[in-house]
Parts: structure tokens; C-alpha cells; sequence
């Protein structure tokens, strides 16, 4: 029902925001861990424990609130869509849908989005552990590449978490989908897809999200009652990707296939 064109406009644009974010977060955290670079391993781990959760915050927190915009947005494309009178779209009636929203928003009438609380200490653990982990293997770059690496899992979690938060609230969401970028992985080409099931989409829809990996670009995707799901064009490459992975390589080789079985069950 919505509009799928300004669908997939918003979550582009959704995936930009995580990019700009990351990129940003990737400069300040090689700027504040290079001075680790001659420190002994407790120093070390003393200045990861102080530097990272400020990272974490800082960063997450800007993709909440990134995530609150973008879901709102979501919201008013499917609502105006749903809205509309005999599927006329002139900017006339454009601008009385957005009235009419505005207006119904202020009775209290649609769903708002809110800021889920975030646990900064559990996100950032498990970062810092790993890059103390790394450094008593293979010292400083070891660490660095490895701490930079996890900032960008926990940090891009706050705009999923925040949008799996919400379509959990919100009576109208009926599913939540994964949208990954084009030059996407193997192993969320396969998530994002749904090959075991009868679906005219060919697009993998439930009511949560399997894990992300670290550097991942994947968004979440809200589906309302009576939308489609967004299903790019690139999504046809990974389609056949995925058909020529089946027939040609061995269970257990090809990157599509090791995950046939975490889409079977779930």
C-alpha cells in the first residue's frame, strides 16, 4: 500500500546515515586508541576500558536518534499512502494526507516513536574484551584492528535496536525485514532472502532480526499492515547468486549454503 519507491528512498538514506556515523566513529577511535600504541597491556586495557563505552555512547546514540526520524518517517509514508483517496497523488492531496497526519499525530492518535534504553556497559564489553584479547596475541595493531572492528557492530546496533524496539510497540507493524546493501555479504544476501518459503516478494520477513556481523550495513525495515516489503532490483543478482551457489558448490563450501539451515529454522 505504501509507496515503494519512497520506501526504499528512506531506507538509502536510513544506510547513509550509518555510514556517515561509522565513518566518523572510525576516525575518533583511531585518533584516541593510537596512543596506546607504546603502552604495556594493563595501561592498555586501562585506557580501552575509559575510551570505548564513551565511543559506544557517543556514536549509538546519534544512530537512536537517527533511527527515531527514520521510523516516524516510515510510518507517515505507509500512513499517507493508506490515507489516500482513490490513489491520487497530486501534491494537492499530498498536502492535505500530511495535514491530516500531522493533525491525527497531535490527537495522539498515531504511533510515535521512542528511545529504547540502552545498556552502554553490556555493548561495550564484549568490544573491550576482544580487543584485550587480540592485543595479548598480537600486540597493539592486533588490538586496534580489532576494538575499530566490534565499535562498529555495537555502535550500528543502536538504529536496529531502536527500530526493533518500536515495531514491537507499535500495533500496525505486522513483520520487520532486513535490507542489506548492494555490495552486501553472503551471509546477509542469504538472510535478507527467502528461498524455502512460498513468498511472491521472494523477500525474508519475521518478527525479529538474526545477528549482524561486525562492519555490517544491513537496516531494518518496518512492514505494515498491507505494505509489500522493499525488495531492491539488486535483490534479482542475489537471487540467481544464491541459485548458482546451490547447484555448484558442496554443502559446507559455498557462503550461501553454510547458512541454509539458520534460515530453515527460524
Amino acid at each position: 500500500m505504501a509507496t515503494a519507491r519512497e520506501q526504499y528512498e528512506a531506507a538509502r538514506r536510513n544506510q547513509a546515515t550509518l555510514l556517515q556515523v561509522e565513518t566518523l566513529m572510525l576516525a575518533d577511535a583511531d585518533r584516541v586508541l593510537s596512543v596506546t600504541r607504546d603502552l604495556d597491556r594493563q595501561t592498555t586495557g586501562g585506557v580501552i576500558r575509559r575510551v570505548v563505552p564513551g565511543l559506544v555512547n557517543k556514536y549509538g546514540m546519534v544512530n537512536a536518534t537517527a533511527a527515531i526520524k527514520y521510523y516516524d518517517e516510515q510510518r507517515r509514508i505507509w500512513w499517507e499512502s493508506k490515507d489516500s483517496s482513490a490513489g491520487r497523488v497530486d501534491r494537492q492531496n499530498r498536502q492535505a494526507r500530511a495535514q491530516r497526519y500531522a493533525a491525527a499525530r497531535l490527537r495522539g492518535e498515531i504511533y510515535v516513536a521512542r528511545m529504547p534504553q540502552f545498556d552502554v556497559a553490556e555493548k561495550s564489553e564484549p568490544v573491550i574484551g576482544w580487543g584485550m584479547k587480540r592485543f595479548a596475541e598480537g600486540g597493539h595493531e592486533a588490538m586496534k584492528s580489532a576494538v575499530t572492528n566490534a565499535l562498529t557492530r555495537a555502535v550500528a546496533s543502536y538504529n536496529r535496536d531502536t527500530m526493533l524496539y518500536n515495531s514491537a510497540l507499535d500495533k500496525d507493524v505486522i513483520k520487520v525485514q532486513r535490507v542489506p546493501e548492494p555490495g552486501a555479504c553472503g551471509f546477509c544476501r542469504t538472510l535478507a532472502l527467502e528461498p524455502f518459503r512460498v513468498r511472491s516478494s521472494g523477500v525474508r520477513l519475521s518478527d525479529y532480526a538474526i545477528d549482524f556481523h561486525n562492519n555490517c550495513k544491513c537496516s531494518i525495515e518496518t512492514i505494515y499492515e498491507g505494505d509489500e516489503p522493499i525488495r531492491p532490483d539488486y535483490f534479482d543478482q542475489f537471487e540467481a547468486e544464491y541459485a548458482e551457489a546451490s547447484r555448484t558448490a558442496e554443502f559446507g563450501q559455498s557462503v550461501f549454503a553454510r547458512y541454509d539451515q539458520i534460515i530453515r529454522n527460524n
